[in-house]
């Protein structure tokens, strides 16, 4: 039996890719399944999301998975590193390179420093990739990819593409962090938990009270800081004519059925915006068909906002609760002897988590027993103590669909195909079944002596020996065309199994054995002597050893202060800035609503307070620490 390349190499248009998270090798898997070009994953250290580490083991596997449809997989490593884990650091992106993974993710600038495997460097939003001349430095320095900041509109991306031929990476949905670039230390100035490590107890999420400068309430006990999911699925056509590259799903501390329903909602969304676009192709193979309807509202969302995409246009906080509300239903008419009596009909079924803002704008949750037509049983004592007054008006949202999650659970909720040709050949003394893969040229054949023994049945021979050959059952591979050129001979069905999936499996690992990864890009001649923009980097830059600080030097910038992480942080720092500006959302910005602007604002929490300073000339909001917490 032989195997054998036939074909001109395969070349590529623009590609352009779906990434998808991986909490863990399950959901790894799921992401690429339900059509993601790519995923990113974390190892069992140095991730920003140390709650979603993974062995190597499984990252290897993983590996193996994706590259059979020649997709990608990402490690995330974009934490900070003290000067005694550089070592370790290292050990892990060498035995992640031997693994099989495509490219780290990085925000550390020790990595330029490091002696490192030939993998491909992705520059993490943490690294505040917002300006031509940052990511000029950085393309400068090798690096193949920046994942750019949340902040930029269409206007900043395209100004940055026309600087650069690196690959952009954009986030286009899930969780956004309010702080520009997720440079966040709220957090580690509340509690020590640092963001930059990985560890973030998201102060954001809190309920906060807003007072002026004078000291007077603005507001009491809301989630000031709490921004709506980003949902940008309408914005897809308008992102890559600007450039964009990589489009990124956030999540990788949701659970399988986000990543399952919303990797093939943006898979559908990407396809249809890339075939009116016209310039570009899918950067991994493979065609995936489900069995639900995917709709994002469906699983973990708080609403959703294109945040800045097309500029500040948009309400995009969620103040009232920093919990899922799932899908927007229907009004709630009444509230009578337990029983919720809706303004209109909806589809509901019992086990559905419900949910709805009182009178009060409390969120209230509780799972139905039953549902039928506008009248809704809640479970026993769901809504015990609540009035009609409490409810009446109130808009219901569903956030646990039983049905559509029991869909996502299902093992089958998706199937990736290749595309394959079979052709089945009487040659001189055997017979030979080829099977060739048009996405990259591939094909295989393989030869058995079968006896030739005339078929009962002629005129049907040749159909059945096609029916046989074309299922491909649990393979990556599903039959495009099956050409069958042989005489009108019996064959045994065992015996065309066999041979079937020999071919297949032949296929599959020259597949494997042709996918060529990414590697690290050489840095630009004169790199050396090219000065970084910034000449004096100060403690947000989050320098955090020496060895980042040394790289820092010798392209021209003096560090002024280590990162916070290693410094403390001292009341008076500030410890965040976003585009969420507070005087904007409550209709006192001097730009946008003509007020006088006053002075600074302050932020009140349990043990902690906050001052807000606000630039107007940037529009951005600083928030400052006031004071230490006080145990």
């Amino acid at each position: 039996m032989t195997i054998v390349q036939k074909g001109a190499p395969f070349i590529k248009k623009a590609a352009i890719e779906l990434l998808a998270p991986a909490k863990d090798l399950a959901g790894g898997r799921a992401a690429i399944s339900h059509g993601a070009d790519a995923v990113y994953i974390g190892a069992d250290r140095f991730s920003a999301r140390a709650a979603a580490g993974n062995t190597m083991a499984d990252i290897e596997s993983l590996c193996r998975f994706a590259h059979g449809f020649h997709a990608k997989v990402y490690l995330a490593l974009n934490t900070l590193l003290y000067d005694h884990e550089l070592k370790n650091a290292k050990t892990l992106i060498h035995e992640a390179w031997n693994a099989g993974v495509d490219a780290v993710i990085f925000q550390d600038m020790a990595f330029f420093e490091m002696d490192l495997p030939p993998m491909a460097l992705h520059a993490s939003t943490q690294m505040h990739n917002m300006t031509p001349e940052h990511i000029a430095f950085l393309e400068a320095a090798g690096v193949s990819r920046v994942v750019l900041a949340r902040e930029l509109d269409l206007e900043a991306i395209g100004r940055i593409r026309k600087k650069t031929n690196l690959d952009l990476e954009a986030f286009v949905h899930g969780a956004l962090c309010v702080s520009h670039s997720g440079r966040c230390w709220m957090s580690l100035a509340m509690g020590g938990r640092s963001a930059n490590r990985g560890v973030c107890g998201q102060p954001c999420r809190l309920p906060w009270d807003l007072m002026d400068e004078k000291g007077k309430g603005i507001s009491g006990g809301k989630h000031l800081l709490s921004l709506k999911d980003m949902d940008r699925s309408e914005g897809l056509l308008s992102m890559l004519e600007a450039g964009v590259s990589s489009f990124k799903i956030e999540g990788r501390l949701k659970d399988i059925s986000y990543v399952k329903n919303v990797t093939a909602f943006y898979r559908k969304k990407l396809d249809a915006a890339m075939e009116i676009w016209g310039r570009g192709e899918r950067a991994s193979h493979g065609d995936s068909s489900f069995t639900f309807s995917p709709d994002p509202a469906k699983t973990f969302r708080r609403g959703g906002t294109d945040y800045f995409l097309y500029g500040r246009r948009q309400k995009i906080w969620q103040m009232d609760t920093p919990k899922a509300m799932g899908e927007k239903l229907c009004r709630i008419q009444s509230l009578e002897g337990g029983i919720l009596f809706l303004e209109g009909a909806a589809d509901l079924a019992s086990g559905d988590g419900l949910c709805f803002l009182d009178s009060a704008g409390r969120m209230r949750g509780f799972h139905i027993n039953r549902a039928e037509g506008k009248r809704v049983w809640p479970a026993p004592d769901a809504l015990k103590g609540l009035k009609v007054s409490d409810v009446a008006g109130s808009v219901l949202y569903r956030n646990g669909d039983i049905r559509f999650r029991r869909m996502l659970e299902s093992e089958k909720s998706a199937s990736r195909k290749l595309a394959v040709t079979l052709v089945f050949r009487e040659g001189e003394k055997d017979f030979v079944l080829e099977m060739g893969d048009s996405a990259t040229g591939l094909c295989v054949e393989v030869c058995s002596g079968f006896d030739r023994e005339p078929a009962k049945n002629p005129a049907a021979a040749q159909e059945t020996v096609r029916r046989q050959l074309e299922k491909l059952g649990d393979t990556a591979f599903e039959a495009k065309d099956v050409l069958v050129e042989t005489g009108p001979w019996f064959f045994r069905a065992s015996a065309l199994n066999a041979l079937r999936r020999e071919a297949a499996e032949k296929l599959a690992a020259l597949r494997l054995e042709k996918y060529e990864r990414p590697r690290r890009k050489p840095a630009a001649e004169g790199f050396e002597t090219l000065s970084y923009p910034e000449s004096s980097p100060d403690a947000s830059f989050n320098v955090s050893n020496a060895m980042a600080r040394a790289f820092y030097e010798k392209h021209g910038s003096i560090v002024q202060a280590m990162a916070f992480e290693k410094e403390g942080l001292p009341p008076g720092t500030r410890v965040m800035t976003t585009h969420h500006c507070l005087r904007y959302a409550f209709g006192a910005c001097p730009r946008w609503h003509g007020a006088d602007g006053g002075g600074s604002w302050h932020l009140k929490g349990n043990r902690v307070s906050f001052t807000l300073v606000f630039d107007c000339a940037a529009c951005c909001m600083h928030v400052v620490s006031e004071n230490a917490v006080q145990d």
